[in-house]
């Protein structure tokens, strides 16, 4: 009789098992790598919205009357609306946020701002960079702050806007 060669079955199982546990392993680890990857992709979108505003104010700043000290302003499919009632075209190459709200200091640099990608929200500090918010129950629409101190509260965009042109007053 010849002797048939194979693996038992028991073998079979043990590598089952092996690889289940290798799997559970790895894919906490590999979901934790995705997410930094879109959280840098993000970064470095944000990034790019500060440097095409800045941009873009500077120049329609020096073309029309328009000036961008102390107000904030709400960006949404490339249009900026801001508070002094201002209204420019923002350019911006590569990836779009959903939402991105931001105040301009006295000497009109973008200060801090609130922005939303999708199912990650996140704050921008002049000084400190981005960091990311849970934001599972905020509509990134309904975003504002005020300007004293810029802590963040849920409200509606126009309350928001003729909250802090009364506070200049």
């Amino acid at each position: 009789m010849k002797k048939i060669k194979g693996f038992t079955l028991i073998e079979l199982l043990a590598v089952i098992v092996i690889l289940a546990v290798i799997a559970l392993i790895a894919t906490p680890i590999i979901l934790n790598v995705i997410d930094r990857a879109k959280k840098g992709a993000i970064k470095e979108t944000v990034n790019g919205y500060i440097e095409s505003i800045q941009n873009t104010v500077a120049i329609n700043s020096l073309e029309t009357a328009d000036q961008y000290n102390n107000i904030s302003c709400s960006l949404s499919n490339d249009q900026m609306l801001c508070d002094n009632e201002s209204t420019i075209e923002v350019k911006v190459k590569g990836d779009k946020l959903d939402r991105f709200n931001i105040l301009f200091s006295e000497k009109g640099i973008i200060e801090s701002g609130k922005f939303r990608k999708g199912n990650y929200c996140g704050n921008y500090r002049r000084n400190k960079g981005v960091d990311f918010v849970k934001c599972d129950s905020i509509d990134a629409s309904e975003v504002s702050f005020t300007p004293e101190d810029t802590n963040w509260k849920v409200t509606n965009v126009e309350e928001a806007l003729d909250d802090i042109r009364s506070l200049r007053k």
